[in-house]
């Protein structure tokens, strides 16, 4: 269990910069409006810094964290279009993509509650059918992925952070805490930022005195995070 939360927190905050390609906007909150605004279109912009070509096919995933942080990634098709969805960035190049927010039921049945998205960024082979005739077994294809954050944000949402629950432990023999906050808010909240008073290891301070995690605590999710004597 623990070790599970931190392998799945480093997942949680997968970087936008990988040393071949650049992604901007990293993260990016938008608050929704009528399909006819500028406010709904994201402009995204792509480096590659790399000195080949790169192709690059852009879906859009919705995503929900679980209490050990998680992430589980949903194919989203209908509530955004993308354009284009699939680019080729030359060498030391860049080039730039618009995504559109259309809607979707779960904002129709709840206008006010922020939904969280990724934006993922994948490579495909520009020679995918290309292949000696002397290779045995499956072709084996490397690709690249970047996952940015995109959270849809109604104009009155608001994080909520409370605490659940704080459990004593250890981990290697050093003394240490599971700490479980959840946000009963419409917005999320990075875990650093939650107002929570708390009384650890002989110390009085908020939630971000002990930690240094910005990965978020989604609206209307609960978060699992270990808290040793020894700040980031």
């Amino acid at each position: 269990m623990l070790n599970k939360i931190f392998l799945c927190a480093f997942l949680c905050c997968y970087n936008f910069y990988c040393g071949a390609i650049e992604v901007l906007p990293s993260i990016y909150e938008f608050e929704p409006g009528d399909t006819t605004s500028n406010g709904n279109i994201i402009q995204y912009s792509i480096k590659n810094l790399s000195d080949k070509p790169f192709a690059l096919e852009v879906t859009i995933l919705r995503r929900e964290i679980g209490v050990d942080g998680g992430e589980t990634l949903i194919p989203d098709e209908d509530s955004f279009c993308v354009y284009p969805s699939q680019i080729i960035i030359p060498a030391n190049g860049s080039r730039s993509i618009k995504v559109s927010w259309i809607g979707n039921d779960a904002f129709k049945k709840d206008p006010r509650r922020e939904q969280a998205f990724r934006v993922r960024f994948s490579q495909y082979s520009l020679e995918t059918n290309k292949r000696s005739r002397k290779q045995k077994g499956p072709a084996v294809e490397v690709r690249l992925e970047v996952l940015t954050s995109l959270y849809m944000v109604p104009a009155k949402a608001c994080a909520a952070v409370s605490l659940v629950s704080t459990k004593a432990t250890t981990i290697n023999g050093e003394n240490a805490y599971i700490v479980q906050l959840k946000n009963n808010g419409t917005k999320h909240l990075a875990a650093k930022n939650a107002d929570v008073k708390l009384n650890l290891f002989g110390k009085e301070g908020n939630f971000g005195d002990f930690v240094d995690d910005v990965c978020p605590v989604l609206a209307g999710h609960t978060r699992a995070f270990i808290i040793t004597n020894k700040k980031p």
